[in-house]
């Protein structure tokens, strides 16, 4: 089910246009409580979702876990066996035989087997302080915004 159906989209559209009309500090006032009530609803439905996102990852999981475990009883009892096939079931399974590799302690790994890994990232706040100090920063600018609170 889509959230952004079009009851909620078209409570939108009336909001921005309330919000033209708006003549006095009042009624922006007034329209300003109206909207702050539609985001506290739809916080606590985003939250909600997250809420239900977590415990179906959770879940996911567990079955996950499962499958791991049945596969791993099957390995146990089909230990020489390559492919079986049951039509009446549909349903066909193969082995095949893999290598990987088990870290048990990095620490002692000889450095010829050890890789180096550099993440390169921009450094924002080096940047933001850069700029405020009258430095270019070339690809970069400082967004200035008003944040807004709702309890």
């Amino acid at each position: 089910m889509l959230i952004n159906t079009p009851s909620v989209e078209s409570k939108l559209n009336v909001l921005r246009l309330e919000a033209m009309k708006c003549k006095s500090e009042e009624e922006s006032a007034r329209l300003a409580v109206l909207i702050a009530k539609s985001i506290q609803e739809l916080d606590a439905r985003a939250a909600e979702l997250k809420a239900q996102e977590a415990e179906l990852a959770a879940n996911r999981k567990v079955l996950e876990g499962n499958v791991e475990e049945l596969k791993s009883i099957i390995l146990d009892i089909c230990k020489n066996v390559t492919t079986i096939v049951d039509d009446a079931e549909d349903i066909s399974i193969t082995f095949r035989n893999s290598s990987a590799c088990e870290i048990l302690d990095e620490e002692m790994i000889p450095d010829e087997y050890m890789a180096t890994k550099v993440t390169r990232f921009p450094d924002k706040k080096a940047i933001i302080r850069a700029i405020e100090a009258g430095v270019a920063v070339d690809g970069a600018k400082i967004i200035r915004k008003r944040n807004i609170t709702i309890k």
